[in-house]
């Protein structure tokens, strides 16, 4: 983690919160921070691209982490995935409240774009353009509106359009910030660049469905597992996007990048392998030992 982006992070939203009780809400959800992947992503890009680490970066990594804080908040709500957890506590409406977490959620939302306001005026736009585009109405609010639409037909047959708007939308963020709004790229440069988030994201989502399958009993997220729903569709994609992703970094000599993917492909590894039993238990007997040979390949790598 880079601690003096952190020490920013810190900084600049102590600076912005209100000075009520009501601060305790939004202190609550910010603080400590989850593992910071999507920021993460962005700054480890600009590193391989030999873009600074500065106050125009960190300004927009932050604002990646604050606008996802806000969505898990709602996201959390009895109204949309009722969950009562979020990273090994109590979510932020069983901690205070409904209207305290909805409220808190709409104050990040808008202290996110603040943050975007901290950037030159230029690239304040194009970070506005952009966050609006992936993060709006027809992006990340779409996926979270599809995900929630009783009988939809995405939900009909395979389809992985709701993991590509309300997971992989962020992470496209992270992955265009660096060439879109702080350097100037061909069409075709930003193209592969967004490409890579979404892959990215995708894994990300993929591979989260997998450990699902030991980490929760609950039947709603069964319901929703695309491992379950539709095991061997959901196998090849990752298999394919994963794939993508490897080449990516690999063509662009993405090391910085390339190590923080590392990272997170191995937890996930290793929470699975640990808990093989329980794995087995849910998943389809066919993709047992396909997917245990991806896992050991990634373990390689």
């Amino acid at each position: 983690m880079n601690s003096e982006f952190l020490a920013f992070y810190t900084k600049e939203i102590r600076k912005r919160l209100p000075l009520s009780d009501f601060s305790h809400v939004y202190d609550y959800a910010l603080f400590p921070p989850g593992k910071l992947f999507r920021p993460m992503l962005l700054l480890s890009l600009c590193e391989d691209l030999q873009l600074p680490l500065n106050k125009e970066s960190f300004s927009i990594a932050s604002a990646l982490e604050i606008h996802h804080t806000y969505t898990l908040l709602h996201d959390d709500l009895p109204c949309m995935d009722d969950d009562d957890y979020r990273r090994g506590k109590l979510s932020t409406h069983k901690k205070f409240g409904q209207w305290q977490a909805l409220l808190a959620g709409d104050g990040l939302l808008n202290l996110s774009y603040e943050f975007l306001s901290l950037l030159p005026s230029r690239k304040a736009s194009l970070a506005l353009k952009l966050f609006s585009r992936y993060l709006g109405p027809r992006g990340l609010i779409q996926g979270q509106a599809y995900d929630l639409e009783e009988g939809h037909e995405l939900k009909s047959h395979f389809n992985l359009k709701i993991h590509e708007l309300k997971t992989a939308r962020l992470i496209q963020v992270a992955t265009l910030a660096p060439v879109y709004i702080l350097s100037s790229v061909s069409p075709y440069k930003l193209k592969a660049f967004s490409r890579l988030g979404l892959s990215l994201g995708l894994v990300f989502q993929l591979f989260d469905d997998l450990s699902e399958l030991i980490q929760t009993n609950s039947s709603t997220e069964f319901e929703k597992n695309l491992f379950i729903l539709h095991p061997k569709e959901a196998f090849d994609a990752l298999k394919f996007q994963l794939d993508y992703v490897q080449k990516f970094i690999l063509k662009n000599n993405c090391l910085k990048t390339s190590s923080l993917i590392q990272t997170y492909l191995k937890k996930i590894e290793r929470i699975i392998t640990e808990e093989r039993d329980r794995f087995e238990k849910n998943l389809t007997p066919f993709l047992i030992e396909p997917v245990f040979s991806l896992l050991n390949n990634i373990n390689k790598g």
